[in-house]
């Protein structure tokens, strides 16, 4: 047994994430802020270009979906760290939002109450 195996384990139980994000509400509420912020252009850049909408996105001109200000999810190699990535993990809990609640045009502090009130309703 070298050094570095007896620790894997414990790495392993200890310091992975397992989040689903539909389920945590602090996470998903940090997640949701985020999006909004990198859509309204109050992020860093190396976040606002994991936010795409489909409307800009190349491929997906002609989708009815282009109105509902939904993001591009892209795809990912490996299930279990793949999906919590921010690439992934932030359009799927946008897209997961109703529509009343992705509005980009409204103020960061508007988008909050309208989240809290929502997520206080779901949970």
């Amino acid at each position: 047994m070298t050094n570095a195996n007896h620790c894997t384990g414990w790495y392993n139980r200890y310091y992975t994430l397992t989040y689903n994000f539909t389920r945590c509400p602090k996470v998903f509420f940090k997640l949701a802020v985020t999006v909004h912020r990198c859509l309204n252009g109050h992020a860093q850049p190396y976040l606002s270009d994991y936010c795409v909408l489909v409307a800009i996105a190349d491929t997906r001109r002609q989708l009815r979906s282009i109105n509902l200000q939904l993001l591009a999810v892209p795809r990912y190699g490996l299930n279990s760290y793949g999906r919590r990535a921010f690439s992934v993990a932030s359009p799927t809990v946008w897209n997961s939002l109703p529509d009343f609640n992705r509005d980009r045009t409204v103020s960061v502090d508007c988008f909050r109450r309208l989240l809290e009130m929502y997520l206080f309703a779901r949970y």
